[in-house]
């Protein structure tokens, strides 16, 4: 991922979250507030807020201007003052905490995607956040797209490409002329033709 600001931030499978600020590179893990170290997901919203899905939950990480370290192998700023973690309870909306992709909508809204507990809408009312399950119960899901137009895609990771408009899904696989019902990448051109990664 790189943010609005220009940043890298990378996931990885076991070291938790590396993100990049001037002068180096620092470690965001389960010491400093992390789910997880096992990152499948990176997100960031139109606040600047970075999301991460991690194989146990969701995070949320805010942050100001990182200060320098001269030693940046050691993770220094990644538990600073400049720099809030927190974790959103799905514990509601769905049973999988393995947050598999994310996707912030046009209405700001954080589309959950998770690898075997359906789809999970998070928003904010107020101060807090409210999570909202959104269907595909036990589906594997592997990316979500908006369109321009509006229409929500699922990709999932056996059963074929799903489309959510007004309220209806509608399925595509391969007796729809998918090439396989593993969906790996969703997106759009500019001319507004769809395009599938399988």
């Amino acid at each position: 991922l790189v943010d609005r600001d220009g940043k890298l931030w990378l996931g990885t499978r076991g070291g938790g979250v590396i993100r990049q600020y001037d002068g180096g590179f620092a470690a965001v893990t389960i010491e400093n507030g992390l789910k997880c170290n096992e990152i499948w997901a990176l997100a960031e919203s139109g606040d600047g807020t970075v999301w991460v899905g991690t194989r146990r939950g969701l995070n949320r990480i805010t942050t100001s201007q990182m200060p320098s370290a001269s030693k940046p192998d050691q993770g220094r700023g990644a538990g600073s003052p400049q720099m809030k973690i927190s974790t959103v309870d799905l514990t509601e909306s769905t049973i999988c905490p393995f947050i598999k992709t994310l996707m912030e909508d046009h209405l700001g809204r954080i589309w959950v995607g998770t690898g075997g507990g359906g789809m999970v809408l998070v928003q904010k009312r107020g101060n807090r956040f409210e999570t909202e399950f959104k269907g595909l119960a036990g589906e594997k899901i592997s990316h979500i797209y908006q369109d321009r137009g509006g229409a929500i895609w699922v990709g999932t990771l056996d059963k074929g490409l799903i489309k959510l408009y007004n309220g209806k899904f509608t399925r595509y696989d391969i007796s729809n002329g998918l090439s396989c019902n593993n969906i790996d990448h969703i997106m759009e051109d500019r001319a507004g033709n769809l395009w599938v990664g399988t």
